[in-house]
């Protein structure tokens, strides 16, 4: 992250395409020797929360993710972004 911290975003399944599947999240400060307790993250219930990608554009943080599992007609993929490192992120943007 762009204060030092680094972010990891995992699942939460052994099975990665399992319908229960999210994502949790848990997040190593700078200067800490440990992690903060890990915590379920972005979330669509029961449509299999996959594919978690952070990218850091400067001070600016991508998530990136895709819900295989989600109804008909869905988005293949959404993001959020957040400026603060990661403190708070704005809201879900799916592609046009």
């Amino acid at each position: 992250m762009p204060n030092g911290d680094v972010l990891m975003v995992i699942y939460t399944s052994y099975r990665e395409y399992e319908p229960g599947v999210s994502l949790i999240a848990t997040r190593l400060r700078q200067g800490a020797e440990q992690w903060d307790m890990p915590s379920r993250w972005f979330e669509f219930v029961g449509a299999n929360d996959h594919t978690p990608l952070l990218w850091t554009d400067n001070e600016k943080v991508y998530f990136f993710w895709s819900n295989p599992k989600l109804e008909t007609g869905a988005f293949p993929f959404h993001w959020t972004t957040s400026q603060d490192s990661g403190a708070t992120w704005n809201d879900i943007r799916f592609p046009h």
